[in-house]
């Protein structure tokens, strides 16, 4: 028999899983908490018994995407290489993921609007920002500021996906996107080494 925390960490677990299918099937706006009980097979009320608000909600499942998608880049890293080799492998790794429904709509859609900004590259750089100070300081000249630079390409990589979101259809673009994207990290990464 199932232990109270038990029956606790299920529900808890069931309305994540129904409000991740509904935000990325309708987007945030068009989802309801009465949407998410009924797919959950919850109350209304059991929802914010777990939950204290649909914003709350939101960054949970949010942030659970973001995991995956950070998971998925690390996976795609070749054991060897240099390190804007490495970058341009998880760059356009992260670009092709967005490609997902999931990940479209609640990270690049309506991550910057339900979050807000400032949240939204938070949780973003938390994921990632080690990831590009890794594959500069790699090759890095050791006078270069490479935590600067990295925020930087962040800053470019967040306009990429933003650029990402606005198409009609994101398949078409993105590998122009990545194409780009690998001049830039290539330029900035050959500047980082000679300083």
């Amino acid at each position: 028999m199932a232990t109270q925390e038990e029956r606790r960490a299920a529900t808890r677990a069931a309305i994540r899983k129904a409000a991740r299918r509904l935000f990325a099937k309708r987007g945030f706006l068009a989802t309801s908490i009465d949407d998410i009980a009924a797919a959950a097979g919850v109350t209304k009320g059991g929802v914010y018994h777990h939950f204290e608000t649909k914003e709350q909600l939101f960054e949970i499942v949010f942030r659970e995407v973001e995991d995956e998608l950070y998971e998925r880049v690390v996976r795609s890293l070749p054991p060897e290489g240099s390190g804007v080799d490495l970058l341009v492998v998880g760059t356009r790794t992260f670009m092709d993921c967005c490609l997902a429904r999931d990940v479209h709509q609640i990270v690049l859609v309506d991550g910057p609007v339900v979050l807000g900004w400032n949240l939204w590259r938070a949780i973003d750089a938390e994921h990632f920002l080690p990831l590009l100070v890794a594959g500069l300081s790699a090759d890095a000249h050791p006078q270069c500021d490479v935590t600067s630079v990295a925020h930087l390409l962040i800053g470019a990589i967040d306009e990429a996906v933003m650029l990402l979101a606005a198409e009609k259809n994101p398949a078409k673009v993105v590998g122009s996107i990545s194409d780009s994207l690998e001049m830039v990290l290539r330029s900035v990464a050959g500047a980082v080494a000679r300083g």
